[in-house]
């Protein structure tokens, strides 16, 4: 890792960034429509408060630095979200800013299986990845979907619909109807109509691989905001992508001559802030980057916020943010935890969480004060240590309580597989709102997953569920009409699993015959989850 020693306070440069603008493919469309918003508000989200303010004389172990662009950024805006307005939609991973709402709707009747109701297949390239040197480049990535992989379901208003070129009758007709749209391993993006799993439109493609899930502009513009996993082409970093127009209105190179790491993937999801129109993308290079997307033809890059401190093991941010209002909340390769005043990219706290974090945080609001759920890795901390579910205070990162496993790596293909937290933690809702749970990933030395449910309230085990094998993939909570919660979720070797999630019973567990890595979404009955190789699956929750 290169090292620098930066000022303790923010100083700001003066830099130049341009805009790439590049046909991916097809034609111009003519002037497109205004932004529509569905005022629909969602019951499952509860919105960011403006009001939140963490302490602010907390001590940082970090040097930083925040570059600017000409004419500079507005540090004084106030950013309250909702980040995510539409009850229908799921635009980015983990559904919206609190990272904890990957479902919407609920089920008529008690669950007791699962039926697949289709199967969609992307190309399966046989490329690999650039001539870099990494020890990604020689794999043979395929299609389908990797880690996190999750796909967003955008219910499109019917002028967005033309002007994306949707051409089905049946679609552009249907105000219902809704699109899934997912980043595959083979490169390209992939769109769906969810109910019959048939193509809606022709898919857009980007340089190499696509690890991470994609990230729909919830103003409903027509912007995808979607970055590489891996190199290959000219072009490495992250992509933000007129639908309307198939063309790529700003390209962020990742290989960013103010990043210490020379690897520009940006596997996380990033978030829009829909009032302001800003978007917040942490990078692997290191840096996290405010983007001005209220053009949505003229992005540019605002601000870049770039850290170091004393031990860092590595570089690079590969968790999606969280958001509580004005700040914004992070974690890292090597086990650092920020929180961000988002209004001048400044840090405002830290704390050390021992181990890489890949697994996203996830925001809580609880007897009206707000708290962070964030687990870590045993990566650097081979070949076993403790992996550990921490309950944060959000105002100062100080820990409440913490629930733990013993886990392991494992040799893979010429590198070490992680163990340990890789999923990201989920907190219930209606009859599960007290309860938080957690996916450890070849605990108890074996090559399984122990689920964990832990009072949120008081950090008390409440019951552990044992995969039949390990998992990346973050699990996913449902309701019934009662307000009972169940859960979903699956193992590396496709095995799917449905919970009951206030008592740990299982319910229903089926093999798919697929690997599987990514996360899944939930709409109503409907699961949508893809794969390693060329498939996305939807299944029908059965009930009685």
């Amino acid at each position: 890792m290169k090292s620098s020693i930066f000022l303790v306070r923010a100083t700001c440069l003066i830099g130049s960034y341009f805009t790439l603008q590049s046909s991916l493919s097809g034609c111009n469309t003519p002037n497109n429509p205004p932004p529509e918003k569905n005022p629909k508000k969602d019951t499952i989200i509860v919105e960011a408060d403006p009001r939140f303010s963490p302490l602010i004389d907390t001590q940082l172990s970090l040097s930083w630095k925040v570059y600017t662009t000409t004419p500079g950024f507005d540090t004084t805006i106030t950013f309250y979200g909702p980040y995510t307005p539409n009850a229908n939609n799921i635009p980015a991973f983990r559904g919206g800013n609190f990272r904890n709402s990957p479902g919407r709707g609920q089920i008529s009747g008690k669950p007791v299986g699962l039926q697949l109701v289709w199967s969609f297949n992307t190309r399966k390239s046989s490329v690999q990845g650039g001539n870099d040197g990494s020890k990604y480049s020689k794999i043979d990535w395929g299609g389908g979907t990797g880690w996190t992989g999750q796909p967003a379901l955008i219910q499109w208003p019917r002028a967005m619909k033309d002007s994306l070129r949707i051409k089905d009758p049946a679609f552009l007709n249907n105000d219902q109807a809704q699109e899934i749209i997912i980043g595959s391993l083979s490169g390209e993006i992939y769109f769906i109509d969810f109910a019959t799993g048939k193509a809606t439109r022709d898919p857009l493609a980007i340089d190499g691989p696509i690890k991470g899930s994609i990230s729909i502009d919830p103003r409903l513009n027509g912007m995808l905001y979607v970055g590489q996993g891996i190199p290959k082409g000219n072009r490495f970093g992250a992509y933000l992508i007129d639908m309307t127009k198939r063309q790529v209105n700003l390209h962020v190179n990742g290989r960013d001559s103010d990043a210490s790491r020379d690897w520009g993937a940006f596997d996380s999801s990033p978030l829009l802030e829909d009032s302001s129109g800003t978007l917040f993308w942490p990078g692997e290079n290191g840096l996290v980057y405010r983007i001005n997307v209220q053009d949505k033809n003229k992005p540019f890059v605002e601000a870049k916020l770039k850290y170091d401190r004393p031990g860092m093991q590595r570089l690079g941010l590969e968790a999606s943010m969280a958001a509580i209002g004005s700040y914004g909340f992070c974690a890292d390769n090597s086990g650092n935890v920020l929180c961000i005043d988002l209004r001048t990219l400044k840090p405002v706290w830290q704390i050390n969480n021992e181990d890489d974090i890949d697994a996203s945080l996830v925001v809580d609001r609880e007897d009206d004060r707000y708290y962070i759920y964030v687990g870590n890795e045993v990566d650097h901390r081979q070949p076993y240590a403790l992996s550990s579910l921490r309950k944060l205070d959000a105002r100062d990162g100080s820990i409440v309580w913490e629930v733990s496993r013993e886990c392991a790596g494992h040799p893979m293909n010429g590198k070490e597989n992680s163990g340990g937290m890789l999923a990201t933690p989920l907190i219930g809702k209606q009859k599960g709102k007290d309860i938080a749970i957690a996916i450890f990933s070849r605990s108890a030395r074996t090559r399984q997953s122990d689920l964990v449910a832990v009072d949120k309230k008081t950090g008390k085990e409440l019951y552990t569920f044992r995969l039949d094998s390990y998992t990346w993939a973050s699990p996913v909570d449902f309701y019934d009409k009662e307000g009972n919660m169940y859960l979903a979720f699956s193992d590396v070797y496709g095995t799917l699993y449905l919970l009951d999630g206030v008592t740990g019973q299982l319910i229903y567990k089926t093999k798919s015959g697929f690997t599987m890595e990514s996360s899944p979404i939930i709409y109503n009955d409907r699961i949508v989850v893809g794969t390693r190789g060329s498939t996305v699956l939807s299944y029908k929750i059965l009930t009685k």
